[in-house]
């Protein structure tokens, strides 16, 4: 920044011609001065070895706080028993992990279309429902009243947005959209053990809207990494197959 302020005082003491160039020259400097990392671009990381197992993880490095950046999507395959089948298949599933996700993440079947959608529906009710608090929050405030015992508590009280369900149990969980006056605080509150800061939603949202092409990246990263082996195996002469 120093040799920025520099440069432009020395331009006004140089000739108009001279000026100019040095301002194209700058031009460079300038727009990567004023780029900023994507905070929604998504980081990818496989691992398939016999210590860890077979794994996809997607996160958001550039996110905006350190709870974003804890933000945590694990792809993998898993056996289960089909009871339409009555046999045991695999599936892919997606355990989010993070700040105010529970101890166990948040377990979702990338197959089970209602389970995602009743999920998406929630996190895009609470982003809907944010913009209208934050248009409408004086007015909000001033609904309180001098004989309202404990009144933010009162007027605190969380609004059903949703309901959404995990495994293994399956139970159906309220979704609810809470704030705080006294904390300055909004967050999306799930069962009694979630608690999602409002700045997570956003990613959590784009986490699940992509999650069938992050289970496609999930293959695909599996099939890299077999021809890669297979590259290797041929350059030592050796017969992958044995």
């Amino acid at each position: 920044m120093n040799d920025l302020r520099r440069a432009f005082q020395m331009r006004s003491r140089l000739p108009r011609v001279w000026q100019l160039a040095l301002c194209l020259a700058l031009l460079p400097a300038l727009s990567l001065w004023g780029q900023r990392e994507d905070p929604f671009k998504e980081a990818y990381s496989y691992i398939n070895n016999n210590r860890l197992g077979e794994r996809l993880s997607v996160s958001f490095p550039n996110g905006e706080n350190d709870s974003v950046k804890s933000t945590e999507m694990t792809l993998l395959e898993e056996s289960f028993f089909d009871g339409s089948t009555g046999r045991f298949e695999k599936r892919v599933v997606a355990v989010l992990t993070g700040m105010g996700l529970g101890n166990t993440g948040l377990k979702l079947v990338a197959d089970d279309a209602r389970q995602l959608e009743d999920f998406r529906n929630c996190l895009q009710r609470f982003l809907s429902t944010e913009r209208e608090f934050l248009a409408n929050e004086e007015r909000i405030r001033e609904q309180t009243e001098d004989w309202m015992g404990e009144s933010w508590n009162a007027l605190n009280t969380g609004r059903e947005i949703g309901s959404v369900y995990f495994y293994p149990s399956r139970k159906a969980l309220s979704a609810e959209f809470m704030w705080d006056f006294e904390l300055e605080r909004v967050w999306l509150s799930i069962g009694s053990r979630i608690m999602v800061q409002r700045e997570v939603v956003p990613y959590l949202l784009r986490l699940v809207e992509n999650l069938p092409a992050h289970r496609d990246r999930f293959y695909e990263f599996r099939e890299a990494l077999q021809s890669k082996n297979q590259e290797i195996d041929a350059l030592l002469g050796l017969d992958a197959a044995s």
